[in-house]
């Protein structure tokens, strides 16, 4: 199956979940919702060279097809942005080329939305670990300001991530402000939370943290 074919398959998945969760509550939980994203993209794959039963458990992204990957996001908030996954992707699934963002926003009015994963990626938030925080149609996709892509990325090691990541926020910072973490060599180390980094209710809640 062709990258633009996967496409269309996910634009009927998403009018299909979108209709379901106008007229029904029955999927808005995030574990819920994610089951019903994996019944209905078997039933669409039938009949498909990627007919399989995506239901296996998955580190990320969340369903794993051949070559490419759905990760499954819900909010109960009535945006399109929320936290997503560590930077660091340590259990990425090493067959998947091409990662979609299959996005449950159940606030206001309920609708479903997929989109390419890499360039929904639009900040980078702090606390314990580096997480990236998606937005379905954002305006500024994070690696545009990094200067390289997702897929480049991705494939560095944490140690060559860190370098980007503290260029990122020492960018942000405001007159004054000061981030003990930037200086730090060890990307392990655990960082505090960081209000500039971490504004939660600029978005709403996460459901799946």
């Amino acid at each position: 199956m062709e990258k633009t074919e996967f496409e269309s398959l996910l634009t009927t998945i998403c009018e299909q979940l979108t209709t379901e969760c106008k007229q029904s509550k029955e999927h808005h939980k995030p574990s819920l919702f994610e089951q019903r994203v994996r019944q209905v993209m078997s039933k669409h794959l039938a009949g498909t060279e990627l007919e399989t039963a995506p239901n296996v458990d998955q580190g990320f992204p969340d369903i794993a097809i051949g070559k490419f990957g759905v990760e499954v996001k819900a909010t109960e908030s009535d945006k399109w942005r929320c936290i997503a996954n560590s930077v660091s992707e340590g259990q990425r699934a090493l067959e998947v080329e091409q990662i979609y963002v299959v996005y449950g926003k159940f606030g206001g009015t309920p609708e479903v939305r997929w989109a390419d994963y890499g360039s929904s990626i639009m900040h980078v938030r702090t606390s314990h670990v580096p997480r990236f925080e998606i937005e379905i149609g954002t305006e500024r996709p994070l690696f545009e300001s990094m200067g390289t892509t997702y897929e480049e990325f991705r494939s560095r090691s944490m140690n060559d991530k860190m370098p980007l990541i503290r260029e990122y926020a020492r960018a942000r910072l405001k007159k004054g402000e000061r981030l003990w973490w930037l200086e730090s060599e060890n990307p392990d180390e655990p960082t505090r939370t960081l209000p500039l980094l971490s504004d939660v209710r600029a978005f709403g809640t996460d459901l799946r943290n």
